[in-house]
């Protein structure tokens, strides 16, 4: 092969690299303005409680969810699932969930929030675990739960609640949401 053929062949690569790269700079700014329009649409919802039909969806993705959480990381696959499902067994009863769902069909479910009320006046309620679908997540879903669990607790819009499963997701919202990581309120007896 001659130099000049070398060069040439270089050239070209160089310009299909950058071609490649305008249409991914291209690609991102698409889809980054369609994730903005995304998150400024309301996303309309219905609000109701957990029913029967919810238990194994609500079981299934909490504990599919929290086993990718850093948390859980070293923990077997199997003691993992056999503890994991004990302690939402054990929470589901003495806790309170709240399900937003698709407005026209109720079977759909958009997220789901599982928390329990202050044990007092004073102190302050636990999100025990909130889950919002993937295809829903930045449309704003987060927030109203958390503003239905302050309202059902009679606290303020900037009331700070506490938290007992850390996931990754958690620890991007808790700030904005005020939630407080607290792992201890899982000890037995605490909850």
């Amino acid at each position: 092969m001659t130099r000049n053929r070398r060069y040439g062949m270089k050239r070209t690569f160089s310009h299909i690299l950058t071609q490649s790269e305008v249409e991914r700079d291209e690609i991102k700014r698409a889809a980054d303005a369609a994730a903005e329009v995304k998150a400024k649409e309301p996303l309309p919802v219905k609000i109701r409680g957990i029913n029967g039909d919810d238990l194994a969806f609500v079981y299934d993705s909490w504990c599919a969810s929290y086993s990718k959480s850093p948390v859980v990381g070293p923990v077997q696959p199997d003691l993992f699932k056999i503890e994991q499902r004990a302690c939402v067994t054990r929470l589901l009863p003495k806790s309170k969930q709240i399900v937003l769902c698709d407005p026209t069909e109720p079977k759909l479910i958009r997220g789901w929030i599982c928390y329990t009320p202050p044990p007092a006046p004073g102190k302050l309620p636990t999100i025990h675990y909130m889950l919002v679908k993937p295809e829903f997540q930045g449309r704003g879903l987060a927030r109203t739960m958390t503003d239905l669990v302050r309202t059902a607790c009679a606290l303020d819009a900037t009331s700070p609640m506490f938290y007992s499963h850390y996931t990754g997701v958690m620890r991007q919202v808790e700030r904005r949401l005020n939630l407080i990581y607290n792992p201890y309120l899982l000890q037995h007896g605490a909850i």
